[in-house]
């Protein structure tokens, strides 16, 4: 079981649940009093330990409860590396401003960068899979980054050091300039021979290149 999962069960003729958990069967602490058959605790539960829970059905109109049995899971250790960055690892294109994302099955992460592989410093620690820079990069400049995923209890996974080179001119892709008509830009004869750029309002070209 995920130690993100919520807590679900079946019962009928309940206008309410009382949601009681613990980490030994005979020691159940209330968490909870909720009007669905869902319950998600906060915080989530802890990777490789086991939880014991019970559901008290009520009916708040006759004062009844029914206490049902006590269940068990055991949650996965659930650590698994960041993965998939954005930019890719070893990308050589780069805006000078790029926003890094990543791949994790974490609650948080710790984003380190830096110029050098060995000199990276810790830049924030976020609850989004994402960061942009605050200042624009150097193009030219090889950067390095990493990041760290944080499990519950503390547990830590350092991901692998990725790194890429910003670029001031970025290659446009087919379709990339559409702007409207009031005097933007638009691509044109991009995929054909060349790729010229022109002022759309006067249909004078700006610029023009020759595919080689």
């Amino acid at each position: 079981m995920s130690p993100y999962s919520q807590l679900r069960w079946a019962c009928e003729s309940a206008d309410q649940y009382e949601v009681y958990l613990g980490t030994t069967p005979d020691f159940l602490d209330p968490v909870g009093t909720v009007a669905t058959k869902a319950f998600k605790p906060v915080p989530i539960f802890a990777p490789g330990h086991t939880y014991y829970w019970r559901i008290v059905a009520l009916e708040t109109g006759t004062g009844k409860s029914a206490p049902g049995p006590v269940w068990s899971f055991t949650t996965g250790t659930a650590t698994n590396l960041p993965s998939n960055p954005n930019p890719q690892d070893g990308a050589t294109e780069v805006r000078l401003h790029p926003t890094m994302t990543w791949d994790s099955d974490a609650a948080q992460w710790v984003v380190r960068f830096g110029t050098s592989e060995t000199g990276l410093s810790q830049t924030l620690t976020t609850a989004v899979r994402s960061y942009s820079l605050s200042e624009d990069l150097k193009p030219g400049v090889q950067y390095f980054w990493q990041v760290t995923a944080i499990y519950p209890g503390g547990i830590l996974r350092d991901g692998p050091v990725w790194t890429f080179t910003a670029t001031r001119t970025v290659p446009p892709s087919p379709g990339d300039l559409t702007w409207d008509s009031g005097g933007g830009c638009s691509v044109w004869g991009s995929g054909l021979s060349g790729v010229g750029v022109f002022l759309a309002a006067t249909g004078v070209l700006l610029a023009s290149r020759r595919r080689r």
